[in-house]
């Protein structure tokens, strides 16, 4: 190494020689460099992309080398990374041998050893603790997807008089499906197709709403790698049974690498198993009970939502309760309480459901009411449709699954192809 450069290697603290000693504060640039590099392409970009998914890593000397971290879901309950960082979650504590070890040679030599033996690296990234470093950064791109489209005035409520949606036809075209209405497909990129739910005029009902939402929350999270990630033929809108057909990434049943692994969990207990970031960014729908006669407001017979937010407590709420069918109870005694009006406390008993965690502190996106809560939705519904109660489901989808991996994935493929 010519001589000149010397001081800026001594100056980020990465040693000059392989066979240099082990200093008393180890960098996590001289860590990286020194043991993980050398390992080989595989292991530096598994290292890398955890660091990306959000782990923070924590480098200290000791007796012998070592990697520990926390397997569990606790971050899903944190509001964000930080808040997991700082109550001791997603933290890769890193243990380098200083008495025996004297140089960095045999610390990688042992470390080689280690991961090889127990795959220290791969088994985090695999990990429930990953899956809520993934959802807090969903969370994020799931808001940030959400206030555009609600931001759009241009993006209106209907059903498409050529197609299933109203779009841009230089950037979507219609594909022929089984119904009168056909679907709409991206044609020239991924990124250019969904941005126009941001910018320009566009028409659809909350299904297609739905559906664009999850796309641009996939966007957003994927930012500026979008087009390289996704293909335009999964950039599809359209009816659920022609979606089901089609190349869609969350609801596709023709393609097993993503029917064989969509998550089913339509009462919402496995998830809240997990905590609340794991339903950021899933989708479902609040529809009528007793069915079309007994709607006074057919529009209003149900909603597809994206959930954006979703509080711990809420999800201890609904845990607690055992999941979803719980709230479609409560939901059955808001109704009965809606037709009691003119009593002396209905009210007052309305009101103290609605305070409570479930109700007032999940968030979704309805198009075209933009971001609520499941109070205020319910509130809403049955102030249209008195006739009728409404039940909670979630969709069967692959957004903690197959979407969960192939962002690893991505990650990796960027470090290895920058």
């Amino acid at each position: 190494m010519k001589r000149k450069w010397a001081w800026l290697f001594l100056f980020i603290g990465i040693p000059l020689t392989t066979n240099a000693a082990i200093p008393q504060q180890v960098t996590e640039a001289a860590f990286e460099a020194k043991v993980i590099a050398p390992l080989g392409a595989a292991e530096l970009c598994q290292y890398k992309a955890l660091k990306s998914l959000g782990w923070e890593i924590k480098i200290e000397t000791g007796n012998r080398n070592h990697i520990s971290f926390n397997e569990s879901s606790k971050a899903c309950n944190q509001d964000s990374l930080d808040d997991a960082h700082k109550n001791g979650e997603l933290i890769l504590n890193i243990t380098i041998a200083r008495e025996g070890e004297n140089s960095w040679k045999s610390v990688a030599q042992n470390f080689k050893s280690l991961l090889n033996s127990t795959n220290y690296l791969q088994t985090p990234l695999d990990s429930a603790a990953s899956l809520c470093a993934y959802k807090q950064k969903v969370r994020t791109a799931a808001l940030t997807a959400t206030t555009k489209l609600d931001a759009n005035r241009r993006y209106n409520f209907g059903v498409g008089k050529w197609a299933y949606c109203d779009v841009p036809w230089d950037e979507w075209s219609k594909i022929d499906q089984s119904n009168r209405y056909s679907c709409v497909v991206a044609t020239l990129s991924p990124t250019s197709a969904m941005e126009c739910f941001y910018d320009y005029y566009c028409r659809s009902e909350c299904a297609a709403g739905l559906q664009a939402s999850l796309l641009a929350t996939q966007m957003e999270l994927y930012r500026p790698h979008f087009d390289q990630a996704f293909s335009t033929s999964e950039v599809i809108l359209g009816y659920w049974q022609d979606l089901y057909q089609s190349d869609n990434p969350f609801f596709s049943k023709t393609k097993q690498e993503i029917y064989s692994k969509r998550i089913q969990d339509e009462d919402g207990t496995l998830h809240a198993s997990l905590g609340a970031a794991a339903f950021i960014g899933l989708s479902g729908y609040i529809g009528n009970v007793l069915g079309e006669e007994y709607l006074d407001s057919p529009a209003d017979r149900g909603e597809n939502f994206m959930i954006v937010d979703m509080s711990a407590a809420a999800n201890e709420e609904l845990k607690s309760h055992g999941g979803l069918p719980y709230f479609t109870q409560m939901n059955h005694q808001l109704w009965k309480l809606y037709n009691e009006e003119g009593s002396n406390d209905y009210q007052e008993k309305i009101d103290k459901i609605l305070a409570g965690a479930f109700y007032s502190q999940v968030k979704v996106y309805v198009h075209p009411l933009g971001i609520m809560s499941f109070g205020e939705h319910i509130k809403r519904l049955l102030e249209r449709n008195p006739r009728t109660p409404y039940k909670f489901r979630l969709h069967d989808e692959t957004t903690n699954s197959v979407l969960f991996e192939r962002y690893k994935q991505h990650l990796i493929k960027r470090c290895q192809s920058p």
